[in-house]
């Protein structure tokens, strides 16, 4: 329990001795207080003419106004505070809910990392597959490309015999033809002179020349992976010239 104490102090000139459980320095205050109350209804004018017990009952009452003033303002601050301390709880309550939230989106997003990292991990080696791969299709183009080249230049050479050969037939029949074209203008002259009466039987029965055909030589021809065979010499300069 806490020791009682006395102390003096002075009020509006007048010594007196307060005792109580509070410590001295706040009967001290206390007094002041008071001393200051005096002093502010002493300034005002008339109050030094009126009786002693109408100024005690002056002091009393701005006593009385400065308690209720005082406990009305303690109210309104300790409503204050009430209200501070739900909005301070429904704050450490949003704050939670907000932590375990954010803890929630963490969690899902390291495994949503976690899940990029294995995709990267698949991402890279399906590259590295590719990567090989393309290595081994990029070979064998290369091969494809030096055996397509071979091809290219047999079926070239080729052309170039058939077109030799073509060229030679056509000099051929055109040789056969002007004998031809000689051999009947003598036999349509050597009836003009004979007069014969039978010159339409002659007629029809003219020598008949056979007429040189072109030579068909089959050859194999690769078109888009197709193979076309034929003995059209003329078809087949078309095919290979149309691939070239």
């Amino acid at each position: 329990m806490a020791s009682k104490h006395t102390t003096e102090v002075i009020i509006d000139g007048k010594i007196f001795t307060l005792g109580g459980y509070e410590s001295e320095e706040y009967l001290q205050k206390v007094a002041a207080y008071i001393n200051n109350k005096i002093t502010e209804l002493k300034q005002q004018d008339g109050y030094k003419k009126l009786t002693f017990d109408v100024q005690k009952t002056l002091l009393d009452l701005n006593i009385a106004d400065d308690y209720f003033k005082t406990q009305a303002q303690a109210e309104s601050l300790k409503s204050e505070l009430e209200n501070k301390k739900k909005e301070l709880t429904k704050t450490r309550v949003e704050l939670a809910e907000s932590k375990h939230s954010a803890e929630n989106k963490l969690a899902d997003l390291k495994r949503s990392n976690e899940s990029i990292e294995k995709e990267k991990e698949n991402l890279v080696a399906q590259l590295i597959t590719a990567k090989e791969e393309l290595v081994r299709y990029e070979a064998r183009i290369s091969e494809m490309t030096e055996s397509e080249q071979t091809e290219r230049k047999q079926l070239q050479e080729q052309i170039e015999t058939l077109q030799k050969e073509k060229q030679e037939i056509l000099e051929r029949e055109q040789h056969q033809k002007a004998t031809y074209e000689k051999e009947i203008q003598e036999l349509q002259q050597n009836q003009q002179k004979s007069g014969k009466k039978h010159s339409s039987k002659h007629n029809n029965k003219q020598k008949k020349y056979p007429v040189s055909k072109p030579v068909d030589l089959p050859v194999n021809v690769i078109n888009d992976d197709k193979i076309i065979r034929t003995s059209d010499t003329n078809k087949l300069l078309s095919t290979l010239q149309d691939m070239f």
